[in-house]
């Protein structure tokens, strides 16, 4: 009883620190580190090595670092149709005064075409799209297929324009593709697809509450129908064997 009871107050400590440092730690932080140390450019990314189940919702949110440079971002979010079929598309969060143009018409199977246009305050400048750092610049959702389960295909961003801060045509930022796959029986309380439920999973619930990690069904561990803390507690009761799932 007393190696559980320390075990239990380890794996509340790790999750404390984790959370504390999340801004640092989501999945596309090593990624970005090296492209902007390497050359300076903002990184359009969307998370590598997402799990899903065929026929659930995800909503996969596309992020931009130092988005702070740039008063419109345009470009296409590309994807295999016979796994993703596109819901809805939300500006980030984190945009500040960005709005969002729709081009009126349904985009053709695999594709969506995302537009951010700042808006400036009367007798002012351009104002960014979002602050500096990296940022959630869109969330989109997606419904995955009934029939794809096994498939693994890639998320690309095409077509890029960006505009700076005068008006003008910016240098485009680096792109990191993301990738999903589609497994059928996981392994409930296995975020992150791997077969196991461990700490890594807790990493990866992280992720998806503070919005840098796709949104699945997978995450939903208490299987009330959402994603929560309460998911992320359930998920440490499992780990430490207070109450396996």
């Amino acid at each position: 009883m007393i190696k559980l009871h320390i075990r239990t107050l380890w794996l509340w400590f790790l999750v404390l620190c984790l959370l504390l440092q999340v801004p640092q730690l989501d999945s596309h932080s090593h990624i970005v580190e090296a492209f902007d140390s390497a050359s300076g450019a903002p990184v359009l990314s969307v998370e590598q090595n997402i799990v899903a189940a065929p026929g659930s919702t995800i909503v996969i949110p596309v992020l931009l670092s130092d988005g702070s440079r740039f008063s419109v971002a345009a470009f296409k979010l590309v994807f295999d149709p016979s796994i993703l079929i596109f819901v809805r598309k939300k500006k980030g969060p984190d945009v500040l005064v960005g709005e969002a143009i729709d081009p009126g018409i349904s985009p053709p199977p695999g594709e969506v075409e995302l537009v951010l246009l700042s808006v400036p305050v009367p007798g002012t400048q351009l104002t960014p799209l979002l602050p500096p750092g990296k940022s959630i610049l869109w969330n989109v959702t997606f419904r995955v297929t009934d029939n794809s389960a096994g498939k693994v295909g890639a998320i690309n961003m095409t077509d890029l324009n960006f505009l700076d801060m005068n008006g003008r045509t910016a240098m485009l930022p680096m792109v990191s593709s993301g990738s999903i796959m589609v497994k059928q029986n996981i392994l409930r309380g296995d975020i992150n697809g791997d077969d196991i439920v461990d700490v890594q999973d807790l990493l990866k619930i992280i992720q998806v509450l503070q919005g840098v990690a796709a949104m699945t069904s997978i995450a939903d561990v208490n299987l009330d129908g959402k994603v929560d803390v309460v998911d992320l507690i359930r998920l440490i009761q499992a780990i430490v064997g207070v109450d396996p799932l």
